[in-house]
Formats: structure tokens, C-alpha cells, sequence
């Protein structure tokens, strides 16, 4: 595709929006200017013409008109396409958002899983690369061949400091009616998809980091934002391989925003997968020549049954410190949905366990294969460890200081500290409560968001070193600086 030698954007949006849709366009400055006041339109562009332009450039025209309803209008002969609209003349783009008005603006960008994330990860790049951070945007393709992109920002020099990780994706609205994409405020709460998980608390990191000052900073402040944790972690995975300034340096400390009420976590547990397979031969059931692939695993999936038992009973595969302390063992099968008048070829087990650290994992993985192999079962498994850090680290001792907390507790579910563990020294700590995740009609305290907003920047001066950190007698100084 050509893009067009100019482009003039009128838009009727707030400030933020407006530079978020002017950042869309290919990155040189003769294409990023706005022209003020009402332009007269050449060319009024059918759908057809001018959806395939705006996509190609953008992911989706129904995402920009998410924030507006523009007149698109393409000018053949010059290369030039308006979105037409009104803006105040008055209205300023530098202003950044503060954190509830930009967990709002947040929200309203539907960034469903199943969705390309591109256009939430535009409007931050926006605000951020306005706060002083140096970016690097890392493009791939999900399963389904969606674009998405992750986002590592770092404001400040030096090596080590201290980051927080977040991800830009949530899981569906839900069938029920609800407006999930319309933040509302009722009741001192933040309603709406993605207030809890996690948007509120990404609101928080970069507003945190937007008011820093990097000459301030004698370690670097970091922010990674990632797709796809909803649906795997994949983006964090790839964080990971494709990063070009974490592997110049990986920030010293850090924390993954999801919630925790403000508490800092300090382990979660891990997870294992088991696939069991077993190979049948498909044959009409009027012929009786085929071979079930069920019949063949179900005296597996009897002695499953019974292992479920013993995990749930046996203390050998328990750690108290977690609630619940057992290691949720779980099984679905897939025939491939296979019709009733034809024998399957094919059935897979799939099992999961959420490991904790002494939880005796290793046997019951063996136990789980060694049943497979009896009845000439193909198995095999992956592992991600569980998550977990000193209880005297620097990052929890950190957070236990400045929030009041006697001490890291546990959590139930995962995330991305899974894979970035290896990396950096981690809590899990945001605002939210995580019985709130994924619920429809979504909410999160709005003086946890502001919370969070406090704690991130004292974190950010105590990890980063700073500079005026060392004049102070406590944290509190910090915070009322």
C-alpha cells in the first residue's frame, strides 16, 4: 500500500484521544499535524473505498469510530483523507490524563483477548512517549493471525530500578447486558470491562511514571504492557524473547499489577499440563471395523478419577500456605466432537495441576504418566514453575513499609511473574479485588486506584534510587513530596 503524501485530521474528541488518533498515522512528522477549524470536503468516500485505507493504516476504521462518528472523506487526485469533525480551538494535547480519568479512557477501548490490542497500546505509546520515556513496540500475530503488540517503556538511564508489568487485554464483556465498555462512577467504584483486571492498576504505573522526573532518577523506571495474558500469557512470552531494551538490562525489582487489594503477594502457584493421547481408527459404526479412541483411554480416565481423590486427601500433595491449599486437579476430553455413527480416531486428555512450592508435583506427574503408559497411552507434559520470592527481598520488605502489610501473603491464581521470575525480583501487587475479575458489571474502588497511584511512585523512588530519596527520613516524606 501508498500512503498518501498528506494527511489533515479535525476530529471531535477529547484532547487525549485527539493525539491518539494523529499518532495513528505513519510515523513522520509532516504526516502528524492537525489542522484547526472546518476544511471543506472534496470527495465524500463510500465504505468500501475508504474502510480497506483507514485498515491498513490503522486496525480497524469501527476502532476509531469507537471515540467518534468522523465524516471520512478521501481525495483521489491529492492522497488525502479527512476525519471531519469539530475540536476546540482551546482544547490542549500535552495535558496528560489524570489516573481515574485515564483508567476511563482505558476502558472504552475494547481490548478483548480475542481482539487486536493495537489501538489501546496507541493511545498509551501517546501519553507516554509525551511523559519522556523511550519506547519499543514489539509487533506479532496471535493464533488467528490478530495483530497485536506489546510495549516496553523505560524513562531514565543506568542499568537495574524498577518496573511494573501490566497487560492491555481482558476477557469478554459476558452475555448478560451491562454497558462494559461505558466507565461509569457510582458509589466511590470504577465500573466497567478491565477496571479491576487491570486497567485501573496500568492507569496508576503510568501516571506514576508521568510525573517522575527522569533527572530525578539515578536507576531506570520501566513499564511493560503486554497482550495475551488472558489467553496464555503469550505476550509476555514474548516480551521476553523480543525485547531489545530488557536484554540491555532487566529492570532489579518489580511488580506485576494484578489485584491484590494492595497487598503484597509474594508467591502463587504454577501450573503443569498433561496430555494423553489416545489413537483409534474412524470407521462407520454400521461396518464395526473401527477401533473408540474412547474405549481405548476410558480405564485411564477411571484411575484419574481416583487420583483426583488421593490429591485432594493426601497432604503430601498439599502447602498449607496457600488457600485452598490443594493443587486443583482438573481433566477435559476431546474427540474431536466426533459424530455417534462414527467410531474416534482420536482422543486427547488434557489434565492440569496448580503446583505449590513442596507439594510433591513430580510424583504425581509420574503417577499420571506411568497410568498412561499402562494402557499404551501416548503422554507427555509442560511445566511452569510456581511463583516466588524472599520473604526478604528488597521489592516485598519495599512494599511490607509503605503499605503497613506484616508480611507477603499467597495467592490462588497465576500470572505473568511466571515467566518473568527469572528476570527480576517480584511481588504481585495492584489495586482490586481479584473476586472481581471477570465479572460482569466489573468494579474497582476508586481510592485504591489513587492508592496504587501513591504506593507505584514510592516504589519508583525507593528502587530508583531517587535523588532526593536520601534527604528524607521516611517514606511518608516521600509521599508528600
Amino acid at each position: 500500500m501508498t500512503f498518501p503524501e498528506s494527511i489533515s485530521v479535525q476530529l471531535n474528541c477529547t484532547p487525549s484521544h485527539a493525539e491518539y488518533l494523529i499518532k495513528i498515522f505513519p510515523r513522520k512528522p509532516e504526516l502528524r499535524r492537525t489542522i484547526w477549524g472546518y476544511k471543506e470536503s472534496l470527495f465524500q468516500a463510500n465504505p468500501a473505498e475508504a474502510s480497506p485505507w483507514c485498515g491498513s493504516v490503522y486496525s480497524g476504521v469501527s476502532a476509531v469510530r469507537k471515540f467518534m462518528t468522523p465524516s471520512i472523506v478521501f481525495d483521489p487526485a491529492q492522497r488525502t483523507c479527512y476525519f471531519e469533525t469539530k475540536l476546540k480551538r482551546s482544547e490542549q494535547l500535552d495535558k496528560i490524563p489524570n489516573t481515574l480519568e485515564l483508567a476511563k479512557e482505558l476502558i472504552r477501548i475494547d481490548s478483548t483477548s480475542r481482539r487486536s490490542n493495537l489501538a489501546i497500546i496507541d493511545y498509551i505509546q501517546t501519553i507516554l512517549e509525551k511523559s519522556g520515556f523511550v519506547l519499543e513496540r514489539l509487533l506479532y500475530a496471535d493464533e488467528n493471525g490478530t495483530s497485536k503488540a506489546n510495549l516496553v517503556a523505560k524513562k531514565g538511564k543506568g542499568r537495574g530500578g524498577f518496573g511494573i508489568f501490566c497487560h492491555s487485554d481482558t476477557v469478554p464483556p459476558g452475555e448478560e447486558e451491562w454497558k462494559p465498555f461505558d466507565p461509569k462512577v457510582e458509589d466511590g467504584r470504577l465500573i466497567g470491562r478491565g477496571s479491576c483486571d487491570m486497567k485501573g492498576a496500568l492507569a496508576a504505573a503510568i501516571v506514576a511514571g508521568a510525573n517522575i522526573d527522569p533527572a530525578e532518577l539515578s536507576k531506570p523506571y520501566y513499564i511493560v504492557i503486554t497482550a495475551d495474558e488472558e489467553t496464555g500469557m503469550w505476550g509476555a512470552m514474548h516480551v521476553i524473547a523480543e525485547s531489545g531494551i530488557l536484554k540491555q538490562s532487566w529492570p532489579e525489582n518489580g511488580v506485576v499489577a494484578e489485584p491484590t487489594s494492595l497487598i503484597p503477594i509474594r508467591a502463587h502457584k504454577g501450573a503443569v499440563r498433561i496430555f494423553v493421547t489416545a489413537q483409534g481408527k474412524a470407521a462407520h459404526t454400521s461396518t464395526d471395523k473401527g477401533i473408540s479412541a474412547n474405549f481405548l483411554i476410558a480405564p485411564f480416565l477411571a484411575e484419574m478419577a481416583e487420583l483426583a481423590d488421593l490429591f485432594r486427601s493426601d497432604k503430601r500433595f498439599m502447602n498449607d500456605k496457600f488457600h485452598p491449599p490443594t493443587n486443583g486437579f482438573n481433566m477435559v476430553i476431546d474427540d474431536g466432537g466426533c459424530n455417534p455413527n462414527v467410531t474416534p480416531a482420536k482422543t486427547v486428555c488434557t489434565m492440569s495441576l496448580r503446583t505449590m512450592p513442596d507439594d510433591s508435583r513430580d510424583m504425581a506427574i509420574d503417577l499420571i504418566l506411568k497410568a498412561a503408559e499402562k494402557y499404551g497411552l501416548e503422554g507427555r507434559h509442560l511445566a511452569v514453575e510456581p511463583f516466588s520470592v524472599s520473604a526478604e527481598s528488597e521489592i516485598l520488605q519495599a512494599a511490607l513499609d509503605i503499605t503497613g502489610c506484616n508480611a507477603g501473603a499467597t495467592a490462588h491464581y497465576g500470572t505473568e511473574a511466571l515467566f518473568y521470575q527469572d528476570y527480576v525480583n517480584l511481588i504481585i501487587f495492584g489495586p482490586g479485588d481479584i473476586n472481581q475479575a471477570h465479572t460482569v458489571g466489573e468494579w474497582i474502588d476508586i481510592e485504591q486506584i489513587r492508592a496504587a497511584e501513591s504506593y507505584y511512585t514510592q516504589l519508583i523512588k525507593r528502587c530508583c534510587r531517587f535523588q532526593r530519596y536520601a534527604d528524607c527520613k521516611s517514606h511518608k516524606d516521600i509521599e508528600q513530596d
